[in-house]
């Protein structure tokens, strides 16, 4: 008969683990070096025209109604007040920021002068903001790394795994943010703090320090943008599964985490409706789905209920056209939003891979800058690094994932906590990029960057969790010894 025996695995030698340790510090420290080399490389410091409608929401005092229900989410104008110069700051809510940011339809994207770029540069020190971004971003993803090498056992892959995390860390996509005064920097470092929390979900709930800590960490993140919150329902749905799963004999922490979650979104979804900041988009997402290319069944859809014939002058260029320009479009807008409902509710191949057709390649973002000699025009940010953020990129890593999938259907516990994280991300990283997407289709490459960002890491941890589940087996497999019978 034959004897099937396993060898016990081996433990890290204490000289092992320095030598991990050890590569781990340079590579964080290589990357830390490139960080702050590409900040003081980046030419331009951006100033966007949503810069100082953030601004202008800072100037109310923190306790009113309009710091925190306004026309945008609180946590970046609460950014905007530390790097205020001393001024008159009623003054400037009575006069120059408020003549150029009433939100009333056209008036902001309608204008033609540059005063709101000169106001955020006058009254406030942009360059320490963007100083404070890239420094945030720099640590984040340290943590990060080192957060998520630690979810693996074998030495070989958390050092690959920590090298491969800041190597995306290092891409332009996301270097570039840095310089910009919009939130797509801290949201996406917030993003993976959040993330660094949660794949050690085990630890996490059982120390009150590290539960607050996250519970902070999530209060920015849900405060910095509106579409944060979709992933924080995911994260509830997340901590609510791991819950009734596992059954921990205290159940304490993960109601407390579940109800800082629940009234987060609640908080949210308030300040959405309270502050009218769904409404502003429509113009756009209208006019850029009026177009004879690529989307001439909406366009059809359209016209089929009630909206009148616009002009070619105007295709793609709604939002910038002002509505007396045409009083008939003007009245359609009022039901224009429940017929794009329609429309996604009756086509929901549409709605499910329109999204996914046209913003994977997301490393040329065009956007409106303030030059050196303060003037605005439209540049395409050179791309020094970008493997991540391209078509190529998903499809190896989807076929990586498939290939290592299969052998190992069988043997996956798909009960794992982190397996359970890794999929919650790319769910709600997939979720979120439609809604953007049919939210508002303007200036797309800023608004997806970050849950595109979040499907690609999901998908390399991803892959590398499979892979070191297929190196168990392997190594299981190589292990088996087999002994005849015989006399002993």
């Amino acid at each position: 008969m034959k004897k099937m025996t396993m060898k016990p695995a081996m433990r890290n030698s204490p000289e092992a683990s320095l030598r991990e340790n050890l590569i781990l510090v340079l590579l964080l420290v290589a990357f830390a070096a490139f960080r702050f080399w590409k900040f003081l490389n980046t030419e331009n410091l951006v100033i966007w025209w949503d810069s100082a409608a953030y601004a202008l929401v800072s100037i109310w005092p923190v306790g009113s109604g309009e710091f925190w229900f306004g026309r945008q989410p609180a946590f970046y104008p609460l950014l905007f007040k530390f790097f205020a110069y001393p001024s008159d700051a009623q003054g400037l809510l009575q006069g120059g920021f408020s003549q150029w940011f009433s939100f009333q339809p056209g008036i902001v994207y309608g204008l033609g002068d540059d005063e709101p770029f000169y106001l955020v540069r006058d009254h406030f020190d942009v360059t320490s903001m963007a100083a404070l971004q890239s420094i945030l971003a720099t640590l984040s993803w340290a943590v990060f790394a080192v957060s998520c090498s630690k979810i693996f056992r074998r030495t070989s892959l958390r050092v690959i795994a920590a090298a491969v995390l800041l190597l995306l860390g290092c891409e332009t996509m996301i270097t570039l943010w840095d310089r910009h005064l919009m939130t797509e920097a801290l949201s996406m470092s917030l993003m993976v703090l959040v993330l660094s929390f949660f794949l050690h979900y085990r630890e996490m709930v059982k120390s009150p320090a590290a539960l607050l800590l996250l519970i902070l960490i999530a209060s920015f993140f849900s405060l910095i943008r509106m579409t944060n919150n979709y992933l924080l329902v995911f994260l509830l749905l997340l901590v609510t599964y791991l819950t009734w799963m596992k059954r921990p004999k205290h159940l304490i922490m993960p109601v407390i985490l579940t109800c800082a979650l629940s009234g987060l979104i609640a908080f949210n979804q308030f300040g959405i409706f309270k502050g009218d900041r769904g409404m502003f988009p429509l113009k756009s997402l209208v006019s850029s789905r009026i177009s004879l290319t690529g989307f001439e069944d909406v366009y059809q859809y359209f016209r089929e209920h009630g909206m009148p014939e616009i002009p070619k002058s105007f295709h793609g260029q709604l939002w910038r056209a002002p509505y007396e320009d045409i009083p008939e479009l003007n009245e359609w807008m009022k039901t224009g939003p429940s017929v794009y409902q329609q429309f996604l509710a009756t086509h929901p191949i549409y709605f499910l891979t329109r999204p996914f057709a046209t913003t994977n390649d997301l490393n040329k973002p065009v956007y409106e800058v303030l030059t050196p000699s303060l003037a605005p025009y439209e540049i395409s940010e050179k791309s020094s690094l970008n493997m991540a953020f391209t078509d190529a990129f998903l499809w190896a890593a989807l076929a990586g994932i498939v290939l290592l999938y299969i052998p190992l259907r069988k043997r996956v516990s798909l009960k794992s906590d982190r397996l359970a994280v890794i999929l919650t991300l790319i769910a709600g990283s997939c979720a979120t990029l439609i809604v953007v997407w049919h939210g508002d289709l303007v200036d797309i490459d800023r608004h997806a960057v970050q849950f595109a960002l979040g499907l690609r890491v999901g998908m390399i941890l991803l892959l590398f969790w499979l892979l070191e589940h297929w190196l168990d087996s392997r190594a299981g497999e190589s292990n088996v010894t087999t002994t005849m019978p015989g006399k002993s």
